[in-house]
């Protein structure tokens, strides 16, 4: 399940800072803070989403531990897309100058921040909706977000970037019981 964040595309930094207040850090699978896998997700030249810090279990151990510490009022605060106009905000310890950055504005102007049911931060498509699958296909340089249908197939509705599980972490350790087949249309 995703829980996308979108609305008129201008935010403050302050919104999402009171939104990742709510999270228990660490990061899924990282001794991060929220704040810092933040600014590595919607910064891609700072880390290209390779964690950087220790990691404190793997991928698939963090999914086990559901339900994760997603709080119950986050959808409710994610209302605004990444992309805009943001204030910069000190307290939360992001890099000076980060959102008047060229890369941020490209990266961010046609994505949306989203967190995971299992609780990690990640860009999607524009037509993301919560119930979207994000998975990693077999062959795949990145992870994909998926829409099952009615059918029971899925439409592809895009590529997506994941904090934490874009350097080969997730295929690393997965168990066989979470190898899906899925019928893309």
């Amino acid at each position: 399940m995703m829980t996308p964040v979108m609305a008129d595309r201008k935010v403050s930094i302050l919104d999402h800072q009171k939104m990742l207040r709510q999270f228990v850090d660490p990061y899924p699978t990282t001794e991060e803070t929220f704040a810092q896998a933040y600014e590595s997700t919607i910064d891609l030249s700072a880390s290209q989403l390779i964690c950087k810090g220790n990691r404190s279990c793997t991928f698939w151990d963090a999914i086990r531990k559901q339900p994760a510490n997603l709080p119950q009022n986050a959808i409710e605060d994610m209302t605004q897309t990444c992309a805009g106009g943001f204030q910069e905000s000190s307290s939360m310890g992001l890099q000076p100058g980060i959102f008047d950055s060229h890369t941020f504005r490209f990266f961010t102007k046609t994505r949306n921040l989203f967190v995971s049911q299992e609780g990690f931060l990640g860009l999607g498509p524009p037509c993301l909706e919560v119930g979207d699958t994000v998975c990693l296909l077999f062959g795949g340089a990145m992870s994909y977000v998926l829409r099952k249908l009615e059918s029971g197939r899925y439409k592809f509705r895009g590529y997506c970037l994941v904090y934490g599980i874009m350097s080969g972490e997730a295929l690393d350790s997965m168990p066989e019981d979470r190898v899906e087949n899925f019928i893309i249309v």
